[in-house]
């Protein structure tokens, strides 16, 4: 009955995870950078927020060249483990680089690690892919000139009943003006020739709002990974140097704050072309409040039953507790909050059950998906002790037998090891054989120090479930394949 109860009550809590944003769908977004600054800081506010979904990300020339913006876009989305968003490059254009390109190559947008980078898939080709994979109509963002759509229609016209909308910063249409339209104007005449939605948002005849300092710290301050890339990336010397004399902007930032918060700016439809409208920042001394909103996002608590998760140490056992701070700062609190819960679920601090919820969590984090939103095969089987790994999966991503999002191979031989699905790619996820071989290893010490099932075995099994909790890193511990 307890554990009925239990169980219950984080369905509830994870419902309401589920659905806990604005009330609205999210918007299923396309970007396409050149790499420049603004460029970074409008990327992470976009997968920052609940309300968006990231569904792929183009690079085209600009700051930077494709094949270079490219580097930097795949270095970014492996450093947050969301290595499953779809990105490809598209053609070079300028012979003659902006006299910008050069401090542009000097932000590290990552951790600087070898990326792969699917050279062999255009930047068309996966916007046209894209749009038609998506059951929901999909806005297209563009921070830089309008070439990746523009080839993507030309490629395949039928695509635009796919589009909601596109949104591109600039400095203004009709008249025309702006870098972002120079670089191809061929490509933006094309586009605003069409018979489509698009915004443009500009700064253009206002105030210009800078990326300050203060602003700077206040990012700092925001324990998220999205705003801690920002200000690392801001520290540099060469872009710190920048913020000192009030060179940078908020430019294509405020392509991710209309899109999130719209009553920020003034649009006016342009009269000839009423499916053509332009907005300015109309409330400017709410900007860098929304900015430190968005980039909270995943510092709030979300329950149906909760005020708020509990995070007073003494209300967790000693052993625990005198690590929670630990594990909070390494891992976040979300992993912190599935596996309280998978223990509970699970009615004991497991070794399996632990790597399970770390192994549906870097799933989760790899899709940058939600709760209830993976379909799971395990290949843990139904014998303990590897199968206790199904407890940790379904507490991570939600999937449960009763919705038949989960199920289990058990014909083959039992593996830490399961399958996730989300749209068309399915990923492989499995415990790397030497952290394996440790687990193996450990449990058959405690068997024969402590006899199998006894309470010193179970004492000895707890404090090496807490240990690998604490120092094996859900983006470290396991292999990750793309099953074709």
């Amino acid at each position: 009955m307890k554990k009925y109860i239990f169980f219950t009550i984080l369905i509830l809590f994870y419902s309401w995870s589920v659905f806990a944003h604005s009330g609205k769908l999210k918007d299923h977004v396309i970007i396409d950078t050149d790499a420049a600054a603004d460029d970074l800081r409008a990327i992470c506010l976009l997968l920052a927020s609940d309300e968006i979904e990231v569904i792929a990300i183009t690079t085209s020339d600009g700051a930077l060249n494709p094949d270079n913006g490219l580097l930097r876009v795949r270095d970014l989305l492996k450093s947050f483990g969301h290595e499953g968003i779809l990105t490809a490059s598209g053609e070079i254009l300028q012979t003659n680089p902006p006299p910008w390109r050069r401090f542009s190559q000097k932000i590290n947008w990552g951790d600087g690690g070898f990326v792969e980078t699917n050279r062999d898939r255009n930047a068309a080709d996966l916007i046209i892919s894209s749009i038609e994979a998506e059951k929901k109509l999909v806005t297209v963002v563009c921070l830089s000139s309008l070439t990746n759509i523009s080839n993507a229609f030309r490629i395949k016209p039928e695509i635009k009943k796919g589009i909601e909308k596109i949104v591109w910063y600039n400095d203004n249409i009709h008249p025309n003006s702006g870098t972002n339209y120079e670089i191809d104007k061929a490509a933006a005449d094309h586009i605003l020739s069409m018979d489509i939605t698009i915004n443009v948002v500009s700064n253009l005849n206002n105030k210009s709002i800078g990326f300050t300092e203060k602003l700077l710290q206040s990012i700092e301050n925001i324990k998220t990974p999205y705003a801690q890339k920002i200000a690392k990336s801001h520290r540099q010397n060469e872009v710190f140097q920048k913020i000192k004399i009030n060179h940078l902007k908020l430019w294509d930032d405020l392509v991710a704050l209309y899109l999130l918060h719209p009553k920020l700016f003034k649009t006016k439809i342009i009269e000839k072309y009423p499916n053509q409208s332009i907005s300015r920042v109309l409330k400017s001394n709410k900007i860098e409040e929304k900015i430190i909103e968005i980039l909270s996002c995943h510092n709030e608590e979300r329950s149906i039953v909760f005020k708020q998760f509990p995070s007073d140490s003494n209300l967790f056992r000693e052993d625990i507790s005198q690590f929670m701070n630990q594990i909070i700062e390494r891992y976040g609190k979300e992993e912190w909050k599935i596996v309280i819960l998978t223990n509970e679920f699970h009615d004991h601090l497991g070794i399996y059950s632990i790597i399970g919820a770390k192994m549906g969590l870097r799933a989760r984090e790899y899709f940058k998906v939600g709760l209830d939103e993976l379909l799971v095969l395990s290949y843990a089987g139904s014998q303990p002790p590897i199968s206790c790994l199904n407890d940790g999966l379904q507490v991570s991503t939600g999937a449960t037998l009763g919705h038949g999002t989960i199920s289990m191979i058990k014909d083959l031989p039992q593996l830490p090891k399961a399958l996730f699905t989300f749209k068309n790619t399915t990923i492989s996820l499995q415990l790397k054989q030497d952290y394996w071989e440790i687990v193996k290893k450990d449990i058959k010490q405690g068997i024969k120090q402590y006899g199998f099932l006894t309470n010193n075995y179970w004492f000895f099994i707890r404090e090496l479930a807490i240990r690998y909790w604490l120092d094996w890193n859900r983006k470290d511990i396991f292999n990750i394949e793309i099953i074709d």
